[in-house]
């Protein structure tokens, strides 16, 4: 409030001290607007403070986000090795096994028995991706995902997307890690965005975060400027 609106007759300035000329009115006006200013001065600093705060928890909070998905990728791309390590050479484990039974049928081997374990499961569904805009249009893409290993796509160029995923760097609308592609024990395919920052389109509709879509052989699935068509091969 300024004051000529406060006190319009007042005859001072609000910088001004008070003086034996004044009248008692004129320092209760004076004292008033000397209040008012103070008031003033402390709102605009505290919103500055505020604002200054916000952005300090902003950038905490995006630090938090990027390492709480950082770990969660670490997470994965380790149990997918560790399953890779144990099913490098099941042919050898089946070979010792056959020795150990003809050597002495009434008494497994631990081979045998690590084979059984290890043995992946075959969910009777494989993913076929064909990349039809883009910059990476044209490349194919086989998806082999299961309940706990999906298969992810993002601009991450780390191994578990360029060696089981889809790897697209260029595309600088996608994240890091945009979406994960999953078969469940039923054999159904499915789609899910994991908290991509443009998000992904299906028909022109925005998937929900987090929330799986079901494929279908010859659907559409925008991300960023990169167009994926999918094709089911069920086994």
């Amino acid at each position: 409030m300024a004051t000529t609106t406060m006190f319009p007759d007042f005859p001072h300035n609000v910088d001004d001290e008070p003086t034996e000329d004044w009248t008692v009115e004129e320092v209760m006006q004076w004292c008033l607007l000397r209040s008012h200013s103070t008031t003033e001065r402390k709102h605009d600093e505290l919103i500055d403070s505020l604002n200054i705060q916000l952005e300090v928890g902003k950038q905490e909070i995006w630090k938090c986000h990027e390492q709480v998905v950082g770990q969660h990728s670490g997470e994965h791309g380790q149990e997918e090795e560790e399953n890779d390590d144990e099913n490098m050479n099941p042919n050898a484990a089946d070979a010792d096994h056959n020795d150990t039974m003809a050597s002495s049928p009434s008494k497994p081997s631990a081979g045998s028995t690590k084979s059984k374990k290890t043995t992946k499961k075959n969910y009777g569904t494989v993913i076929h991706v064909t990349i039809t805009e883009g910059d990476y249009a044209g490349n194919t893409y086989t998806l082999k995902p299961g309940p706990r290993t999906p298969c992810f796509v993002g601009r991450s160029a780390g191994k578990k997307f360029r060696e089981r995923g889809i790897s697209i760097p260029k595309d600088g609308e996608v994240s890091t890690t945009h979406g994960k592609f999953e078969v469940t024990k039923d054999g159904k395919a499915w789609y899910t965005d994991t908290g991509s920052t443009n998000g992904t389109l299906f028909r022109g509709e925005e998937l929900e975060d987090n929330v799986p879509l079901e494929l279908e052989d010859g659907m559409d699935l925008q991300l960023g400027a990169t167009c994926l068509r999918i094709t089911l091969e069920s086994l």
